[in-house]
């Protein structure tokens, strides 16, 4: 039953798609015609030829350029300049990034200067990897000879998730505001506490990032570097803390002198009411968009620097929560942490969608156009 539905929608539906594949076929044909009769100077019947398959959307993307642009040529040596404004709008909308050559006619370039498609706004979403790593503002501790230890700080690797919008100012410089969640994670080793004693504290944040930056790239090329700066927001979301600590006693015997080791690990814990909520950042960045039709892949390498605090003084000290006990990290762990900002540095890749938008421009600057005529002047 099946094999005998799937031969009654093949003998259905062939005939349609053969006509279909036959009616791209004659269109193309039909452009190759339209473009001859151009050659030879027969101009008014040409948008007449080409309305059937405009009409039908049976040209492909790259024969639309070729068809908007001949009709732009016809309109314009017919006399008709408002249709050769719609048709010069309408190759836009098939290739916004169009910009005529200099092997084109000069009233094509003329034209050209009448009109824009650089995009609005452009949304974009991008996911990564980041390591973050703290400056310290100054050490606590709970050790009466803190030089006597070795402190050993180390950035862990996180995940960062968003998207954005950028407002383009103009084709090369465009303003920027994003929102990532983000988690960042360090861990700190301390060894040689009370002598031989060591303790390893790592900390798991997940945070929202809104950087606001302007940036400044290339916009022509399927390979287009760009460069940003500006500053970012910074909520703290989540704090957690896992602590172990390792107790060494020297004992002595028959035998000779031996170390007895008493570890404690305690599992992970909330600590954000010792950090602060709201925090500000520096934002870097450089990288890529590389072309993909009309949109973009993006390669973002950022550094976000820490200007604020993120340790709640009122809270870091040797009080637990509710204040009615010594804090766990200090009873259990001889720990009492830093005062510290937060840096990170993040890889990202992502996805770019330039809302195209061809229009008439508010500004026609058409130097442009005749340095190039001089140019080719003089290289003749």
């Amino acid at each position: 039953m099946r094999k005998l539905l799937a031969a009654v929608l093949v003998i259905v539906t062939l005939p349609g798609m053969t006509a279909y594949a036959q009616g791209d076929t004659d269109c193309l044909a039909t452009l190759s015609h339209a473009e001859s009769e151009f050659a030879a100077g027969r101009f008014y019947g040409i948008p007449g030829m080409l309305d059937e398959c405009l009409k039908g959307n049976r040209f492909s993307n790259e024969e639309k350029v070729r068809v908007y642009i001949l009709l732009t040529q016809v309109h314009l040596l017919t006399d008709s300049p408002t249709a050769a404004d719609d048709a010069y709008l309408s190759l836009l909308r098939a290739n916004p990034e169009f910009v005529p050559s200099d092997l084109d006619p000069i009233d094509v370039i003329y034209l050209s200067k009448k009109f824009t498609s650089t995009p609005i706004f452009t949304p974009h979403f991008k996911a990564g990897v980041n390591m973050s790593n703290r400056s310290i503002i100054y050490n606590q501790n709970t050790i009466s000879t803190p030089d006597s230890t070795r402190v050993s700080r180390k950035a862990l690797p996180g995940w960062t998730l968003g998207g954005g919008v950028e407002w383009n100012a103009t084709d090369d410089l465009g303003i920027g505001i994003e929102g990532f969640l983000s988690q960042k994670r360090f861990r700190t080793t301390v060894s040689q506490m009370f002598q031989d004693d060591d303790g390893v504290s790592e900390e798991r944040q997940l945070w929202i990032d809104i950087p606001i930056y302007v940036r400044y790239g290339w916009s022509k090329g399927n390979i287009r570097p760009f460069i940003y700066a500006g500053g970012s927001i910074n909520l703290l979301l989540s704090a957690k803390v896992e602590e172990s600590f390792n107790d060494r006693t020297e004992t002595s015997s028959a035998e000779g002198q031996t170390s007895q080791v008493s570890p404690t690990q305690g599992p992970a814990r909330t600590i954000l009411y010792k950090r602060n909520f709201f925090n500000r950042s520096l934002v870097f960045g450089v990288g890529s968009k590389f072309k993909v039709g009309k949109d973009f892949v993006v390669v973002d390498l950022r550094y976000m620097p820490g200007l604020s605090n993120v340790v709640n003084r009122a809270n870091n000290n040797y009080s637990s929560r509710r204040r009615d006990e010594l804090d766990p990290s200090l009873t259990q762990f001889a720990s009492l942490g830093d005062v510290f900002r937060v840096n990170n540095f993040s890889l990202s890749v992502g996805y770019v969608m330039p809302i195209y938008n061809p229009r008439k421009a508010t500004r026609v600057n058409t130097r442009s156009v005749q340095k190039r005529l001089l140019k080719n002047r003089d290289e003749k």
